[in-house]
């Protein structure tokens, strides 16, 4: 579930479903189909990115961007996943779970990387500032449920946006962070932060863009966050990207979706303690550095997990 934040208080959702309901119809009512089939929005962009078309001119709107597609797939997620918990069972819904499987998958085009439009265009700025694309990572959640080689794809993608200059100003800079935390590099993810702190942040700690943009520093703390404790799709991932710099340290109160609080001490790039406030289950799975798979249950008998309440 995309918005597992939104859905753990069953009240707040039966209130306030409505919104989303509303959202998905109205997307529904825009989006259209092409002879093959598949269900896209149009006219639609790659935020602010542009391409060239067959005849050599510069276009910006097409159809179907990937972006779109992406965040198409997190609302009617979301969507089904409340109307299921809500008890919800309308056209709306049945309309909603065809839709979702007519969504265009992601593709790959001839530089090995995840394809931002529909058409494998070549672009005038190869470094363009935005990755639109990399939004199904985050902070969305599409491309982390495709395929290794989708994800492979993804990862080219940013280092052919780097490779031409990207991620130079605060803001995206501070996306760079929370891409390479969620591809779980911690190489990558350490020189982002490095990066952004030399060039980006003021002496005043404000981000500079220029002038000033406050995505830069809450994309940083972020970014930070994400390199130490993640958690999607049920599974709690404690220092997926924890870079090199940082052998000893500690976090604390993180939260997490459900109403769920984390501390966390680490010392020689290994977990030492947790500190669990909020009902999150024992048999939630953990993994830790990427590599050992447990679950919380298993880490409270180690000691290694201290439950407050």
């Amino acid at each position: 579930m995309a918005a597992l934040c939104l859905y753990s208080d069953r009240d707040f959702l039966a209130r306030y479903f409505f919104l989303i309901e509303e959202t998905v119809r109205s997307l529904l009512g825009f989006m259209t189909h092409l002879s093959n089939g598949q269900l896209v929005t149009n006219p639609s962009v790659s935020p602010e990115n542009s391409f060239y078309a067959e005849d050599g001119s510069v276009g910006h709107v097409t159809y179907g961007s990937t972006i779109d597609n992406q965040i198409v797939w997190e609302v009617l997620t979301d969507y089904l996943a409340g109307a299921k918990l809500t008890g919800h069972d309308t056209e709306l819904v049945q309309q909603a779970m065809v839709a979702i499987t007519q969504l265009p998958p992601h593709q790959i085009g001839k530089r090995g990387q995840l394809m931002e439009w529909q058409t494998d265009y070549n672009e005038p700025e190869p470094g363009h500032r935005h990755v639109s694309h990399l939004f199904g990572l985050f902070p969305g959640h599409r491309l982390k449920r495709d395929t290794p080689r989708i994800l492979a794809a993804a990862r080219q993608s940013l280092i052919n946006r780097l490779a031409n200059g990207g991620g130079h100003t605060g803001w995206s800079a501070a996306w760079l962070i929370n891409l390479w935390a969620n591809f779980r590099d911690s190489k990558e993810c350490w020189a982002a932060i490095v990066k952004q702190v030399r060039q980006s942040i003021l002496p005043n700690l404000l981000d500079n863009h220029p002038p000033f943009q406050i995505d830069g520093n809450f994309g940083l703390t972020s970014g930070i966050v994400e390199a130490l404790v993640q958690y999607d799709d049920g599974q709690l991932d404690l220092l997926p990207a924890l870079p090199e710099a940082w052998p000893d340290g500690q976090l604390t109160g993180v939260r997490i979706p459900g109403k769920n609080q984390l501390d966390i001490i680490w010392h020689a790039g290994c977990l030492k303690k947790v500190k669990l406030t909020g009902p999150l289950s024992n048999d939630t799975r953990v993994r830790i550095n990427n590599q050992t798979v447990t679950t919380i249950k298993h880490l409270i008998q180690k000691g290694v997990v201290v439950r407050t309440s």
